[in-house]
């Protein structure tokens, strides 16, 4: 079964009737897994997130859920939430990208939009309708593999238009991944016959051969966000074409490129008003069979029965916890199965709009999420916990966890929720 059994944390935001589901979070994070090379990925753990123009508040607070529904363990550091204001004539992004070397958390205000004007597959069918709007609609004619997440290789092939190749030019892509995991990997590593591809970008030269130009591209970070790849330089002959190849089950929603984009600073951060850690339980999943969209939640249904348990290990204790989020400390919030997070931030103090102005929020997050995938390094338990200045997961002998009065005190006050099962086991105890 595809079915999602481990991923990342998800958030819902309230849009003045009911809670929706958003997107998952913590997608650039994942400890301790497995890459095909048999090292395990390094973590980035933070990132803005875009959120709906359908925020709503409530009683003059937003109001986010946050929620381990997988076989996974999270770790939340800081939740910041902010807002830029800026002309309705522009549009404000997050750069949530999932790579090797994504860098610092970065948003950026984009002015003109430019769609391709011709878009094509790897087998030559007419995709630009699929990827001028975000509508849910992908190029997906390839065939999938039997191992996890992965696909025959496959392309999308963009004409971006006339334009100075000397011009600073940003390719914006919108979509979501069908994500591998350490099982995958770990298939890879022992069956030589396939290889995992990520998506690599390539432009044409002079005598009209593709030549690679971004080897790690990068990949959305999670359901339906949008990745910025700088193009600024790149081409290598007036024909601008490029050619996105990978064998990951890589959706594309929609592809923009614009000569206008700058970073930006938020323009202002709303108060914590509030916080509570508490059990919840699992929402409903509703599934493609093809899989040519991504599996979405319905907050208000929540399954009778437990799906895991969670791992072995002290959890934060249940109540306010919003000491825990302010700061990025490594005093964590650390979550099991089945646990939801509630946060609030207080609106009543955001100032009026200007004429003609619009403001766009993000939820800043940082922290960690680890799968329970039996090839997943320490899936089994919650330690060892991270922190910011590990090498990696797990961390190394020469990593020292950060030792000082008030994360002990952190420790004894915060970490004290032994793990519950959730689904008995078949057999008796020994006596």
């Amino acid at each position: 079964s595809e079915r999602l059994a481990s991923s990342c944390p998800f958030l819902y935001a309230w849009d003045g009737m009911k809670f929706v589901y958003v997107t998952d979070i913590l997608g650039a994070a994942p400890i301790g897994e497995l890459a095909p090379d048999g090292t395990t990925i390094s973590p980035h753990p933070e990132e803005y997130v875009r959120l709906p123009e359908s925020l709503g508040d409530q009683d003059g607070d937003y109001v986010f859920q946050l929620t381990d529904e997988l076989r996974e363990v999270d770790y939340f550091d800081q939740l910041r939430l902010v807002a830029v204001d800026h002309p309705a004539t522009e549009e404000v992004y997050s750069n949530e990208i999932y790579s090797s070397a994504p860098g610092r958390a970065v948003l950026f205000t984009v002015g003109e939009k430019h769609f391709p004007v011709a878009a094509t597959d790897e087998q030559g069918h007419d995709v630009l309708a699929l990827v001028r709007e975000a509508d849910g609609r992908y190029p997906a004619d390839f065939r999938h593999q039997r191992i996890l997440g992965l696909a025959d290789l496959h392309s999308l092939t963009l004409d971006l238009g006339a334009f100075p190749t000397s011009a600073h030019i940003s390719l914006w892509l919108k979509g979501w991944v069908f994500w591998t995991d350490s099982n995958a990997s770990r298939a890879l590593e022992s069956n030589k016959t396939h290889s995992m591809v990520p998506p690599y970008l390539q432009v044409l030269d002079a005598e009209g051969r593709w030549v690679t130009i971004i080897p790690d591209m990068g990949l959305p970070s999670g359901t339906n966000r949008s990745m910025r790849v700088d193009l600024t330089g790149k081409f290598l002959s007036a024909d601008h074409r490029v050619r996105i190849v990978t064998n990951l089950c890589a959706f594309w929603d929609q592809v923009f490129i614009t000569f206008d984009d700058r970073p930006v600073a938020p323009t202002v951060e709303l108060p914590l008003a509030g916080s509570d850690l508490h059990y919840r339980g699992f929402s409903r999943p509703a599934s493609d069979p093809l899989h040519l969209r991504p599996d979405w939640f319905e907050y208000e249904k929540v399954l009778a029965d437990a799906p895991w348990n969670p791992m072995a290990g002290r959890y934060t204790r249940y109540g306010s916890v919003a000491e825990l989020l302010k700061r990025e400390d490594d005093r964590l919030v650390v979550m099991a199965a089945g646990d939801e997070l509630t946060v609030r931030f207080s609106a009543k103090s955001l100032p009026p709009l200007k004429a003609g102005w619009k403001r766009t929020f993000f939820l800043y997050t940082a922290g960690y999420a680890k799968d329970g995938e039996p090839n997943t390094a320490s899936s089994k338990t919650v330690d060892p916990m991270p922190f910011r200045a590990m090498s990696n997961y797990p961390p190394s002998r020469h990593d020292r966890y950060p030792d000082s009065p008030s994360r002990r005190l952190y420790l004894e006050h915060y970490q004290t929720r032994p793990a519950h099962l959730l689904i008995p086991p078949l057999s008796p105890p020994v006596q």
